[in-house]
Formats: C-alpha cells, sequence, structure tokens
C-alpha cells in the first residue's frame, strides 16, 4: 500500500513537470507571390519562445524588426545554429530592428522571447514582427542590436568566473532589458551546456554574473 501511494506522488510529479515545460512553438514564414517580407503577429508568455524559420541564400540581406510589448525580443541564427546551444547572429529588440548580409545558404531560426526577469513573472508578451530577405550586391552590413561590447565582456567575465577558456563558451540568448545587455553564456559540462546570467551596458561594462541554471546541473 506504501509503495502504491508512492508510485502515485511520483508519476503526479512527473507529470506536473511535463506541463510545466517550456513550450516552443515553430512556424514556418512563407513570403506572398511578389513579396520580399512577412509581417506575423503572435503572443507568448513566460519562458515559453516562438521560433521563425526561414530560407534564404548566402549573400542575401535578412532584415528584422518587432512592435509591441517592451518584453518582446529577438534572436536570429544561422542554419545549423539552435537556439540555447549556439551563439545568435544578430539580435534586437523593440526600438531596434537587425539587417544583416547571410554567410549561408540554409534556414535560418529567428527566436521571439523574452528575458528572464520578466519571464519569471509569467508576462504575456504581444507582438508583431517582420521579417524580409532581399537579395543582390547591396546587402546592408549588420545595424542595431548586436550589442558586440556586451557580448565580448560577458564571455571574458563568465570564463573568469567559472575558470573556463572564452574559447569554449558559446552564446545563446542576447536582448535588452531595463537593466541593461542580458547575455546567456552557456558553459560545457558533462551533463550538458549549464547556462550562466551576465548583465552589462552597451559599453561592456559588466554589472552582474551569475549562475541560472538548476541546483541538479
Amino acid at each position: 500500500m506504501r509503495y502504491a501511494a508512492r508510485a502515485l506522488v511520483l508519476a503526479l510529479l512527473l507529470c506536473g513537470s511535463a506541463v510545466a515545460a517550456d513550450k516552443v512553438t515553430k512556424l514556418p514564414v512563407h513570403f506572398a507571390k511578389g513579396a520580399s517580407s512577412a509581417t506575423l503577429k503572435g503572443n507568448f508568455s513566460g519562458y515559453d519562445s516562438v521560433q521563425y524559420t526561414i530560407g534564404a541564400r548566402a549573400g542575401q540581406t535578412m532584415t528584422v524588426s518587432i512592435t509591441g510589448s517592451s518584453n518582446a525580443n529577438f534572436n536570429v541564427f544561422a542554419p545549423g545554429h539552435v537556439p540555447g546551444q549556439s551563439e545568435a547572429m544578430g539580435s534586437g529588440f523593440v526600438g531596434s530592428p537587425w539587417s544583416g548580409k547571410l554567410p549561408a545558404n540554409g534556414t535560418y531560426t529567428v527566436q521571439v522571447f523574452q528575458m528572464r526577469a520578466s519571464a519569471r513573472r509569467g508576462e504575456a508578451v504581444p507582438y508583431t514582427i517582420k521579417i524580409g530577405v532581399a537579395g543582390g550586391a547591396s546587402a546592408a552590413a549588420p545595424a542595431g542590436g548586436n550589442f558586440a561590447a556586451a557580448r565580448t565582456a560577458c564571455l571574458k567575465a563568465v570564463a573568469a568566473e567559472v575558470g573556463v577558456a572564452q574559447s569554449k563558451l558559446s552564446i545563446g540568448n542576447v536582448g535588452k532589458g531595463q537593466s541593461g545587455i542580458a547575455v546567456t553564456v552557456m558553459v560545457p559540462g558533462s551533463r550538458g551546456p549549464a547556462p550562466w546570467d551576465c548583465l552589462a551596458d552597451e559599453r561592456g561594462r559588466v554589472k552582474n554574473v551569475m549562475y541560472a541554471g538548476s541546483d541538479g546541473e
């Protein structure tokens, strides 16, 4: 009887964990005939996210802009790179679009998410995102939203904190919040990459570094 009760409790806990898992919605992007961009609306909350996939060619220019909730951020990933496991090639948020020349043929991913502080509060994020791809030699160089100084400073700060060479670290999510530029740095470990949160300003001055994984990792 006692064994059965324990089994029931374990089953309930496992079910609860499954329900609580973060939701990732994946949506392909298709342009209307003759168009070079698409505008899409969405809504998510908490730690959920939306991933838009779109095929493009090397040398083309992708432009991404987002409006709506001030908590809406986005990352752009090159073909073969996975959100949460790879470094984004570009980032942006409301009021800061991104544009960049694409390095390779393949499927690109635009991830829409919110930063950890507002995600913890379970805030809803309604947004409208515009994704465009244009060809030609006049492709623009990456514009705002890369936060190169903050990325570099956070890699250095986390490397010093954990005692791992910078070359072994990778950058996950990057976004701008009310307190500054939030950068997630992935540190290799025996159970897979472990996330560290770093907060810096746009000049690369680090404000805080802290481990963002669970105690069991």
